[in-house]
């Protein structure tokens, strides 16, 4: 709970004041910031774009939210190409 400079009446955010993760585009321009991982993970999702996502001790990159795979083909229209190989 805060005060204004004023004292004027109580302030309680509903979200986090201290963010922790943020999230960036490919352009390295700032889009949100989340106090969970989840929160900016849905966030990255939300923007449907290539994204950064910078913590206190990691960072991961991506295009979030692809789930599934239909005949080969991504929901984007690209083509699934990737076979695991056994040595």
């Amino acid at each position: 709970m805060f005060r204004c400079q004023r004292k004027c009446r109580r302030f309680e955010p509903d979200y986090p004041l201290h963010f922790m993760y943020n999230v960036k585009d490919s352009d390295n321009n700032l889009r949100g910031r989340a106090g969970t991982l989840s929160q900016a993970m849905e966030m990255a999702k939300l923007i449907d774009e290539f994204v950064t996502i910078s913590g206190p001790n990691f960072e991961v990159c991506g295009l979030f939210g692809v789930d599934s795979i239909d005949s080969g083909i991504c929901p984007d229209g690209v083509a699934y190409t990737w076979k695991k190989r056994r040595d």
